[in-house]
């Protein structure tokens, strides 16, 4: 296995993103959607995401198995240079630190754009997603109780 992190190619990488997300949405309550994202919305979400922040993809022998991007964590602009950061990995990716991979390169990228601060939303329970923050050194996590209410 020989991975590597760059930048996604709207164009080239959206299908791909878009299946590995699709289980995330039908398969479990971890991305607060209803319904898969198109090919064509993914591309939009890449390019609105490069715009700003950064979206990266993981690929295993020129196959993307992961991405990881960082979009506008809120409006106001107390916040410019704070931001949400998101990981989706192909369930094959899992377990064997490409999660870590993704992180840290997004993280750099991030902040050599002026970012200071990320912050990763993890429905629980999630513990491949909850390990990922000690492995990257974040702080520990909080917890937004009943926001599904």
């Amino acid at each position: 296995m020989t991975v590597t992190v760059r930048d996604a190619d709207a164009e080239l990488d959206a299908g791909a993103c878009a299946a590995i997300y699709a289980p995330y949405v039908t398969d479990t309550a971890i991305s607060f959607e209803q319904v898969p994202p198109t090919r064509e919305q993914f591309a939009e979400r890449i390019r609105n995401a490069q715009r700003e922040h950064a979206w990266l993809t993981a690929q295993d022998d020129g196959r993307v198995v992961g991405y990881a991007y960082g979009h506008r964590f809120a409006e106001r602009e107390a916040y410019r240079w704070a931001c949400e950061v998101s990981i989706y990995l192909a369930s094959e990716a899992c377990g064997q630190g490409i999660g870590t991979l993704l992180y840290t390169t997004l993280l750099e990228r991030l902040a050599a754009r002026g970012f200071r601060t990320a912050l990763a939303g993890v429905t629980q329970p999630n513990p491949a997603s909850a390990s990922a923050v000690p492995a990257i050194q974040g702080p520990a996590p909080g917890c937004l109780s009943a926001s599904s209410r």
